[in-house]
């Protein structure tokens, strides 16, 4: 692929974004050798298979790329050992330090993919590209909620873990509170031997004892019919080509709605990175870590809550803390 700009319909494919895509194509031609060399079955997922049925290549918007595979192939693929995936890095919970994210990545860590949530975490932030587990659903819906409750749980314990940081989507207390729960935790309980347990809780499933499966130990609600990858399917992809399930079409539908061919721009998932492909991570976040300490991330967001008018509201949740 080269790396010069161009305009794929009316969208502005710059020539940053397409030196991000051939590093993740080199990155999904390495995972694809070893799955062939072990005998793993994996397919292109989520956005990537759109982009593949649809664009024959990336979303001109998108910025990554998602395969998955069934999770015996899964538990075999992360135990191969890392010089198979030279010169990147496959990162999981048992090969970086207080990695709590429910699937693998391959990263390269001479280079810079930094989530603004993640900013406080010491394991690797290169450019990635993600592989996740395909569990299977409980038939059950009781106990399908209650897996994902479950499971929700320990990855907010597995994510709070570290250092302090103030998560968007929950309220300042409740942060300080899973905080200290995590450290508690985590001073009793070996991490690596926690994220085991939260694994554990999908290979209780069995796909031949379910009709469904999914990336669930990512975003729960992502179940699809397990039949969907009985066989595998080579289409092109950029100047490659690559795996979709064979029943893509009901992938896709299940996922986009029946008019998935027809293109709508929206955000890519990963559209809040801090992305360089010449910087190395640990420069990005040596210098974010300055702007962002605990007692000037609560004042922030005190200050966002209930504005330094109110003083005596300001003052309760102080003491609070």
């Amino acid at each position: 692929m080269d790396t010069n700009e161009e305009m794929r319909g009316d969208f502005l494919v710059t020539e940053k974004r397409k030196k991000l895509w051939k590093m993740e194509m080199d990155m999904l031609r390495v995972v694809l050798d070893v799955c062939k060399r072990h005998g793993l079955n994996t397919w292109m997922d989520g956005g990537s298979l759109l982009g593949v049925v649809r664009h024959k290549g990336f979303i001109p918007w998108d910025d990554d790329i998602d395969l998955t595979m069934m999770r015996d192939d899964y538990d075999r693929f992360v135990k191969i050992p890392q010089e198979e995936f030279a010169p990147y890095f496959l990162q999981t919970a048992y090969t970086d330090k207080d990695y709590f994210h429910g699937h693998a990545q391959v990263r390269d860590f001479n280079t810079t993919a930094a989530s603004p949530t993640e900013w406080t975490k010491d394991f690797c932030q290169g450019i990635f590209i993600d592989i996740f587990p395909l569990d299977a659903v409980p038939d059950d819906k009781e106990e399908y909620e209650e897996l994902s409750k479950r499971s929700m749980e320990m990855k907010r314990m597995m994510e709070a873990k570290g250092r302090f940081y103030l998560f968007k989507q929950h309220d300042i207390i409740d942060n300080i509170k899973t905080w200290r729960k995590a450290r508690q935790l985590f001073k009793r309980v070996d991490f690596k031997d926690y994220y085991r347990e939260f694994e554990d809780l999908f290979r209780k499933y069995r796909p031949e004892d379910n009709a469904a499966v999914g990336t669930i130990s990512f975003i729960p609600s992502l179940a699809r019919d397990k039949e969907i990858y009985s066989d595998t399917v080579w289409l092109p992809f950029e100047d490659m080509m690559v795996p979709a399930p064979k029943d893509y079409d009901k992938e896709l539908r299940s996922l986009y709605g029946d008019d998935y061919m027809k293109p709508r721009r929206a955000p890519a998932f990963h559209g809040g990175l801090i992305i360089d492909t010449e910087i190395p991570y640990t420069d990005v976040i040596r210098d974010i870590r300055k702007e962002h300490t605990f007692c000037k991330d609560v004042m922030r967001r005190l200050r966002k809550l209930v504005g330094m008018k109110n003083k005596t509201l300001l003052e309760e949740k102080l003491m609070v803390l």
